[in-house]
């Protein structure tokens, strides 16, 4: 199994709707994704590591699929809307990480 990881920076004060993400970005994202092989996706909030320490990402996804070629196929045919729509919830710039699942 594969895993794309998508987190979200936090430093610079970056704007996150947490509200758009959850309720419209994530949804659609699965409604894309699903037919084309993906399994499940999962969205992690970032906890303060103490009172007035923030981590490094604010949101982090996980995106699940089999194999690689599955992902790539998704990504090739839905990537670019997926990541055009980044700017409705966020100025930060997000960074992308491809692992395997052990």
């Amino acid at each position: 199994m594969v895993v794309v990881s998508v987190l979200y920076p936090l430093a610079g004060g970056k704007k996150f709707d947490a509200n758009y993400y959850l309720n419209s970005h994530v949804p659609w994202v699965g409604e894309l994704l699903t037919p084309m092989g993906m399994k499940e996706v999962r969205v992690r909030e970032a906890l303060e590591l103490e009172p007035g320490v923030l981590p490094e990402f604010s949101w982090v996804a996980d995106l699940y699929f089999d194999t690689m070629e599955e992902l790539n196929a998704a990504l090739a045919e839905h990537g670019p809307a997926t990541q055009a729509d980044i700017p409705n919830f966020t100025d930060s710039t997000p960074i992308i990480q491809i692992s395997h699942v052990r």
